[in-house]
């Protein structure tokens, strides 16, 4: 009997149909609201490929598909976390009893190809004094806090006042849950200014207010008028210039900036940045080694 279920739901469930069951697990597991996105996200694209197929019918030819064509469209990384993606789900499909074989493990990742131009300390500087000129008071205030902390849009726009707490501006990244705290008397040699004077610079360009990115009334900036904001800047200091056929630097490269920099004076970039290992500071993951209620703190 329990060989005819197996081939009754066999013939029935299709991807799309499975993947409502799946998306259930993912919202069940211990992910930030960040990674359930990024996840679901990449479900959705396999569906939106092989969804209408019975999961039963499936090949690694039909996998190799769906990933290929998000390669082929630009989006080398994306093709990667969906291909993992459908590994995972097919694995769940497997406990399931539904498939005997995971279509997507014989595929092969596509080569993610670094599409984008590093920020070279001149050039950041040539933005920041056309920012200083031309841009919103803010904005050249974030250029030089995303360049002393070297965090994400996310986290910096969060970050406020009552964040200082025993000399330490202490930071739960909006991206992975890491939690450090950097010291106020970090200092960025290339800047020569310490992490406190940067803060104290919040009050210099918008009064009062507790986010040391503002608009009126206290209300943080969001993340994308920083990128924005970047790319008018870029564009008026780059104008003509050639990137070697890679897209020019974004927002988010200045902290890949400021890990460079920090390094070279000797600073603990793995914990500035927030990862759990050092093999991991110029990639983004998860930091499963802190604790709810602790912060790591960087040490000078």
């Amino acid at each position: 009997m329990w060989g005819t279920v197996r081939r009754w739901k066999q013939r029935r469930s299709t991807v799309n149909q499975f993947a409502v069951e799946y998306q259930t697990l993912l919202a069940s597991l211990h992910l930030t609201p960040k990674t359930i996105t990024n996840r679901s996200n990449c479900l959705r694209l396999l569906c939106e490929g092989i969804g209408t197929m019975r999961i039963t019918d499936v090949r690694p030819a039909n996998v190799a598909s769906v990933v290929n064509d998000i390669w082929a469209s630009g989006r080398q990384f994306t093709a990667r976390r969906v291909l993992y993606e459908a590994e995972a789900l097919f694995n769940q499909a497997l406990l399931a009893d539904l498939v005997d074989r995971n279509p997507a493990t014989p595929v092969k990742a596509p080569p993610a190809r670094v599409a984008r131009s590093r920020l070279s300390l001149e050039l950041y500087q040539e933005i920041y004094r056309w920012a200083c000129q031309n841009s919103q008071p803010w904005f050249a205030y974030a250029l030089r806090l995303a360049l002393v902390t070297g965090q994400r849009r996310s986290d910096l726009v969060r970050m406020h006042k009552g964040h200082i707490i025993d000399g330490h501006l202490h930071i739960e990244q909006f991206k992975t849950g890491a939690r450090i705290a950097l010291p106020l008397e970090l200092q960025l040699e290339a800047l020569s200014v310490p992490l406190s004077e940067v803060i104290r610079e919040s009050d210099d360009y918008r009064r009062p207010g507790n986010y040391l990115l503002r608009k009126k009334g206290d209300q943080p900036i969001g993340p994308a008028s920083l990128s924005s904001s970047f790319t008018d800047a870029r564009n008026a200091v780059t104008q003509g210039e050639q990137w070697g056929g890679k897209a020019p630097p974004t927002f988010h490269e200045i902290r890949s900036l400021s890990e460079r920099l920090y390094r070279a004076q000797g600073i603990n970039t793995r914990v500035l940045l927030g990862h759990k290992r050092q093999s991991m500071t110029d990639q983004y993951n998860d930091d499963r080694g802190l604790t709810k209620d602790n912060y790591q703190r960087l040490t000078l």
